[in-house]
């Protein structure tokens, strides 16, 4: 996301009657100068401590042992720039999020693994005309994961999550002048969220 806008009361005129908020994002676009983001965030069990000595844990069988981080990974790639100088622009990211979790209670390692990809093309033909396509699919995938309280949940409970979605957009902009401008937009949405018992 390249910026946002919140507005509550007060806002312009064109928003007319409603409640609540409102809230605009726009996603980022390439330019002229090819750029590029890559960065990697990863750690695991033997990295850190639970500060819960063994011996504590023999004493105290029913004591709530805290959860416990087995893995976490997040990969991030961005590349974006010109097809065609001042005329065609791309920009693409991409993500792989991965979490390994053995919370407190009665249940194993919990994993997540989410990857995401978004695209957008702006084609710019004139100087009055802006033509934006855009895509985003991610799929968010739990295992093991429990509704309740972990500390009360047990294996037999815990349900595989598989949601994934994919979005997309079409946006047309023609100025008129410095006041007037004309703009047309189709988006679209798929996807689903399934909870499937894991016994």
């Amino acid at each position: 996301v390249e910026e946002v806008q919140v507005s509550g009361l007060g806002a312009p005129a064109e928003y007319g009657s409603y409640t609540g908020a409102v809230v605009n994002s726009v996603t980022k676009s390439g330019g002229n100068v090819h750029a590029g983001l890559f960065d990697v965030y990863y750690t695991k069990d033997s990295l850190y401590s639970d500060n819960t000595d063994a011996s504590i844990e023999a004493a105290n069988p029913s004591l709530a042992i805290p959860a416990q981080f087995r893995k976490r990974l997040d990969i991030n790639a961005q590349l974006s720039g010109p097809l065609v100088k001042d005329k065609l622009f791309f920009f693409v990211a991409a993500q792989r999020f991965e979490v390994t979790d053995n919370p407190s209670g009665a249940i194993e390692d919990v994993t997540e693994v989410s990857p995401r990809f978004n695209t957008k093309l702006t084609w710019q033909p004139g100087p009055n005309d802006n033509l934006s396509l855009n895509f985003q699919w991610d799929n968010y995938n739990v295992r093991g994961r429990c509704d309740y309280a972990d500390a009360l949940c047990s294996q037999q409970i815990t349900v595989d999550q598989d949601s994934p979605e994919a979005i997309w957009g079409l946006q047309w902009r023609h100025l008129f002048g410095t006041r007037t401008f004309a703009e047309v937009k189709y988006t679209g949405w798929w996807g689903y969220y399934y909870l499937d018992p894991q016994v």
